[in-house]
Order: C-alpha cells, then structure tokens, then sequence
C-alpha cells in the first residue's frame, strides 16, 4: 500500500479521516498476506532513545533517525501500534545522513519516508545500500 498523510495544512478530522481509511483498506488484506506501507508522513515519529518511551515502543520504532516526535507523529505511532506496525526507517543507521525534509525556516532534518511492515515480518528486512 502506498499512501501520502495528510500536511498540517490538513484539519484533525481529515488526519483521523485519513487514519480510519487507511484501517479499513488494512482490515480488507487477509491475514495471511504480508502488509507494507510505503508512506509520505508528513509527521515525526521520533525513534528509541528519547524520553517518554513505551513498552509498546520497542515493537514499533528502532533506536535511528527522528530525533523530534510531534502531535501528527503520535497519531501515527497509535495507527502503527493498532495494526502491529514496524518503522524500517528507524531501524537502520543511516550513516549518509540522507533526511527526506528540512524545515525551511529552522534547517531541522527530518525523515517523513516510512516503511511499514507487519512486525511479525520484519525479520526479513535487511538494509540496502
């Protein structure tokens, strides 16, 4: 599946719009299949190594990328821990400092790529170069 999030531009009901169609789009994939999510975020995640961490954290995120999380971001993590979601972007160093944004006013880098995979799956993954 491949979907853009909503901008901040976007109100909260479309965020939650957004959030509910992309749950039943998930509940409709059998079981049996594997789900990934290819996703433009428009939101930060954060990763492992900040405060406030979660138990439920630890099967969501990985200890990489995202330095900041923000309202958008938590919203995300609820969808990701809903359908038992795992971040590949945050599970992997990424020694090339390659981020997908950068606030124009503020030069803060952020990484608002995501792939997604059950996490039941993500032992497949491995980093690609």
């Amino acid at each position: 599946m491949s979907c853009y999030y909503p901008t901040s531009t976007y109100t909260d009901k479309q965020v939650t719009d957004f959030c509910d169609n992309v749950t039943q789009m998930i509940k409709k994939i059998p079981k049996s299949y594997g789900i990934t999510i290819r996703s433009n975020i428009n939101a930060a995640i954060g990763n492992l190594t900040m405060e406030n961490v979660t138990n439920s954290d630890f099967n969501l995120i990985g200890p990489h990328e995202g330095k900041f999380r923000n309202e958008r971001g938590k919203i995300i993590r609820n969808l990701m821990y809903l359908h038992n979601l795992k971040s590949a972007a945050t599970s992997f160093n990424n020694i090339n400092k390659i981020d997908t944004w950068i606030h124009p006013a503020m030069r803060t880098r952020y990484q608002l790529n995501h792939l997604f995979i059950l996490s039941q799956y993500f032992k497949l993954v491995s980093k690609a170069e």
